[in-house]
């Protein structure tokens, strides 16, 4: 996915954005992730509850993988 993408599919208000916009914040590319953030006020957050609510294991799983690649690409700079 482009980057000037991102900040249109994350304020999109349908309920089926909520897991591609997460699975990219796994990803844990800091444009990525800043791309996300800059859109976020705009954002349904409901969508985004009703989501993790749903898929109770998805969002620690996510936490994770973004710990793991901090740990592993910024935690000595």
């Amino acid at each position: 996915m482009r980057l000037p993408q991102i900040g249109r599919l994350v304020t999109l208000t349908e309920p089926w954005v909520a897991p591609f916009v997460m699975q990219l914040c796994g990803e844990y590319v800091i444009e990525i992730l800043d791309a996300i953030e800059a859109h976020w006020p705009a954002t349904r957050q409901r969508n985004y509850g009703t989501f993790f609510r749903e898929n109770p294991l998805f969002f620690p799983r996510t936490q994770d993988r973004i710990i793991s690649y901090w740990d592993c690409y910024y935690r000595w700079l």
